[in-house]
């Protein structure tokens, strides 16, 4: 029954987290290590989201997908894709490169001419086994 209790405490504990910020942080942002052994191939293609949190952009949108393609010039062709109720499919196109060859997993993208962001492809397994340790205790 005690081990019930406390099951239940920690899954409310998380869930609120999450509800809050959408991330399971305690305290300062954690430091985070783009993959050393990052290869953009086997990310090419056509990919479909089974699970988001909230984006502005998404609203009112299903059957959301994202194309990766790679450009002659190197970088990598971003395109956002959602359809609405209406039949009409909302598209975002955006572009992104490798900003030090010494680093594979760390990108530079832009969506619709904005400035430049950095973008970290971080193994998930690193920072997501801890989380999946507390469960089972």
């Amino acid at each position: 029954m005690c081990l019930r209790i406390i099951y239940v405490l920690v899954t409310l504990l998380l869930s609120n987290m999450v509800a809050y910020g959408q991330i399971l942080t305690n305290g300062k942002c954690p430091v985070v290590e783009p993959m050393t052994d990052f290869k953009i191939q086997p990310f090419l293609g056509v990919w479909y989201e089974v699970f988001r949190f909230y984006d502005q952009f998404e609203e009112g949108q299903s059957c959301i997908r994202m194309e990766y393609t790679l450009k002659p010039n190197e970088h990598i062709g971003l395109h956002n894709y959602g359809d609405l109720p209406d039949n009409t499919t909302v598209v975002a196109e955006g572009d992104g490169y490798v900003s030090d060859p010494s680093i594979p997993a760390r990108y530079m993208v832009t969506f619709s001419g904005s400035k430049y962001l950095t973008l970290f492809i971080c193994s998930l397994f690193h920072y997501l086994f801890p989380f999946f340790m507390l469960l089972l205790l």
